[in-house]
């Protein structure tokens, strides 16, 4: 297949992922549970001033609700709402994109990692395939599926942002464009709340990793310098575009006795050093590493189904053995330490020495160490099986990869068709009788909002979804 026909599908599956959500709700639905409200997807601009600009936690004792960090992207969810006035419509959009984007965004970055070094215009078809495949794996093998789709909090984000983020920064490199920073520092301003303290443990679980293996590729395998200048520019922009969120939490990181301060910097014989011992340990019991190694949800998977999915640490070793490019071996490394964190339990020594990092000041978000280092993990799960099919494709027959792709697809189906039919975003909630988390809204609900005095408008919503009156 020619490349530009693989380019057109790409767009076409980008397309299709696009679509998808548009299905998942009826009409006048509205998925409005699971770990957050949401209400910003019912009325942006009222969740604005109830809750960010004016935000008081509704409890008697006139708390402020710190939820600022998420203002640029509920604004501009205000936006949308303006030409998209339907919630059901809006909610479905918005899934849309995070749909469509972690797939081209990561799509894009396996083919141009694999460009990099191809050495005849025949290989680019193999890249393309490669890279498709790959985007696919990202968005739907089972810790993907069932990472957050269920919730959607705004940290879920994180699920494009992180490759996106990724290519943008990839490019740069490679062409040197301050374009790609621009739009880069873009982003963060839009999403701030994922590069805000409600999303450090994700934050400092991707992007530190990242970082780090962009400046290696560039050094090592581009042969270009690194450069420092246009780098700590673009810090010093992206303080200055977060300083409406970043100094309130560093004054509150150094103000002793706050809450955030005793977070931080833990004593360490502290009862809540332990506590956070405690949790880790308790949750660290229950994870097995072989279910890690095929990318399965812990403790999910325990019937037949589950050995499909041996099919993808299989790739990987194939592959490896058929190509130990630096770039490859690169991509092997930083799986490697993404699995170490994902898991904790890589021997007995490895376990030990998580214990120990806990000592570190702040590591204690990672407690959760399984769902924080979720998205980190199935990125570099994701790119290695990709650089692995690539490998394959290119010493294997075409009759073998065309075994492969069944053997992949295969899996790939069951995990992700609970996405593709919207039922893993419409559970029951846990606490009620048999009501499911996406519901419709009730007329009469709706008539007593539209009839409100205007100026009383945001706070009875407020009010009454909140459970407070």
């Amino acid at each position: 297949m020619k490349p530009i026909l693989f380019r057109f599908l790409s767009i076409a599956i980008a397309t299709a992922l696009f679509i998808i959500p548009f299905f998942w709700l009826k009409p006048g639905e509205m998925d409005l549970g699971g770990d957050s409200g949401r209400l910003y997807f019912y009325d942006p601009v009222a969740y604005l001033r109830s809750t960010m600009l004016y935000g008081i936690i509704p409890s008697g004792v006139g708390g402020a609700a710190l939820s600022y960090f998420a203002i640029p992207f509920v604004s501009l969810l205000a936006v949308l709402h303006f030409f998209i006035n339907s919630p059901t419509v809006l909610i479905s959009f918005v899934n849309g994109v995070k749909l469509s984007l972690a797939f081209f965004s990561f799509y894009l970055i396996v083919k141009e990692l694999l460009i990099l070094s191809l050495p005849s215009a025949r290989n680019k078809g193999a890249a393309d395939a490669a890279a498709m495949l790959a985007g696919l794996v990202y968005i739907f093998i089972p810790s993907s599926v069932g990472g957050g789709w269920d919730r959607a909090l705004l940290t879920h984000n994180q699920i494009f942002i992180n490759p996106l983020m990724f290519y943008l920064f990839l490019r740069y490199f490679v062409t040197d464009a301050m374009v790609y920073f621009y739009l880069a520092l873009l982003v963060t301003f839009i999403f701030s709340l994922n590069f805000s303290i409600a999303s450090s443990p994700g934050f400092f679980a991707f992007f530190p990793l990242s970082v780090a293996f962009l400046l290696i590729l560039r050094k090592s395998i581009m042969k270009k310098s690194i450069p420092y200048k246009e780098l700590f520019f673009g810090l010093i922009v992206f303080v200055l575009l977060q300083s409406f969120q970043i100094l309130p939490h560093v004054l509150s990181l150094f103000s002793y006795g706050s809450g955030l301060n005793s977070l931080v910097f833990l004593d360490n014989s502290s009862s809540t050093l332990r506590a956070g011992l405690n949790y880790f340990e308790s949750v660290a019991s229950n994870i097995k590493l072989s279910l890690s190694l095929m990318n399965l949800p812990q403790g999910r998977y325990d019937d037949l189904l589950s050995l499909l999915y041996f099919v993808f640490p299989i790739t990987v070793l194939l592959g490896y053995m058929r190509n130990k490019s630096k770039t490859y071996i690169y991509v092997g490394f930083f799986f490697l330490i993404s699995m170490f964190f994902y898991t904790a339990k890589i021997t007995d020594i490895g376990f030990a020495f998580y214990k120990a990092l806990f000592r570190i000041p702040g590591f204690s978000m990672f407690r959760n160490f399984y769902g924080q280092w979720n998205y980190s993990f199935i990125f570099y799960y994701s790119l290695i099986v990709g650089f692995s099919f690539y490998a394959l494709a290119l010493t294997v027959s075409r009759r073998k990869i065309y075994v492969l792709i069944v053997a992949i697809a295969t899996p790939m189906f069951f995990s992700a068709w609970p996405l593709v039919n919207g039922s893993i975003i419409r559970p029951i909630h846990h606490q009620s009788d048999n009501v499911p988390v996406a519901f419709q809204m009730d007329p009469s609900f709706q008539q007593v909002l539209r009839t409100s005095i205007p100026n009383q408008t945001s706070a009875l919503l407020y009010l009454l979804l909140h459970d407070s009156i």
